[in-house]
């Protein structure tokens, strides 16, 4: 699968992710970004205005662990903290980490999102 780029803007979510230790940026991405397919991929990410690569796992899908019915894309940056509303992230998926699924409960999903992020931080 080749994969995309893409660009939104930081909008509020349900701060799920920050509850977890891994709060996410919510993208407001067009339908195209929507039509990937379900799952966790590894990314790198730019913050407009500022050259930097952050390396982030993100999220397409509906969060099923937490009985989520709208498709949202939500990214988290590794070494990054600070407030992104408002701002404009521009995406490089880079490769699909794994397939969206629901976990039993909160404390599996932390424990996969760790592993997910080790994974993302790796070339």
């Amino acid at each position: 699968m080749q994969m995309k780029s893409f660009s939104g803007k930081v909008v509020p979510g349900e701060r799920i992710g920050r509850t977890l230790g891994f709060p996410t940026a919510n993208i407001d991405a067009d339908a195209a970004v929507l039509g990937l397919a379900k799952g966790v991929y590894a990314a790198d990410v730019r913050i407009a205005g500022d050259e930097r690569v952050y390396r982030a796992m993100l999220n397409i899908g509906s969060r099923p662990t937490f009985a989520g019915a709208v498709c949202t894309v939500e990214a988290h940056l590794l070494d990054f903290s600070g407030d992104l509303y408002g701002k404009v992230l521009h995406v490089d998926l880079r490769r699909k980490l794994r397939e969206e699924r629901r976990f039993p409960n909160a404390e599996a999903l932390k424990r996969q999102l760790a592993e997910d992020a080790a994974h993302a931080a790796d070339d």
